[in-house]
């Protein structure tokens, strides 16, 4: 039970601290074509996979007890709150500028 509340404080700060970060210096808009929608719910996806199946198991194994917990599961979300937003803003940003 003490590993999973360890998880929580990871989950729930990572995602205050994306949310800051995300409305600061992001500003993300989800007003776009459906295609768009689509392939960025795939990216997302495949991102999250690397971050979960890769990052997460490095983390856990150089950090041990509640502290690799704890990092780990912030490290996921702030994946999925703030950096995935910003990579996507800023990869998208010069292919609107080519297209106009």
């Amino acid at each position: 039970m003490a590993n999973d509340t360890f998880k929580g404080v990871g989950w729930c700060s990572a995602f205050l601290t994306g949310w800051v970060l995300e409305r600061r210096f992001v500003d993300f808009s989800t007003d776009v074509p459906m295609i768009t929608r689509v392939s960025r719910t795939a990216e997302g996806l495949l991102g999250y996979y690397i971050v979960s199946l890769i990052f997460v198991p490095l983390i856990k194994n150089g950090i041990s007890g509640p502290a690799g917990t704890v990092l780990s599961c912030f490290v996921q979300i702030l994946y999925v709150s703030f950096i995935f937003p910003w990579c996507l803003k800023y990869l998208e940003k010069p292919a609107a500028q080519i297209s106009k």
